[in-house]
């Protein structure tokens, strides 16, 4: 899609100046960002979204099973 990679960057910048994502990216929390500036990083929030960009990380399955009563540990120490 035209314009996606120039929307991305645009994002990033906004990013740093304090622009508070809805994708789940990180920002600079030291800064805050108001009026025409964040309406226009909500603008440019919307293109890189209708890009496929998302910060929001995947939940992880590290393929534990449930908790249980404990039990006696059959392995040899020493």
């Amino acid at each position: 899609r035209d314009g996606c990679k120039s929307s991305i960057k645009k994002y990033g910048k906004c990013l740093k100046k304090g622009f508070v994502s809805n994708l789940g990216c990180k920002y600079n929390s030291k800064k805050t960002l108001k009026g025409k500036k964040n309406k226009k990083c909500k603008k440019i929030e919307t293109t890189a979204k209708d890009c496929g960009m998302s910060c929001a990380m995947a939940a992880i399955d590290g393929g534990w099973s449930d908790f249980g009563d404990w039990s006696e540990c059959d392995a040899v120490c020493g």
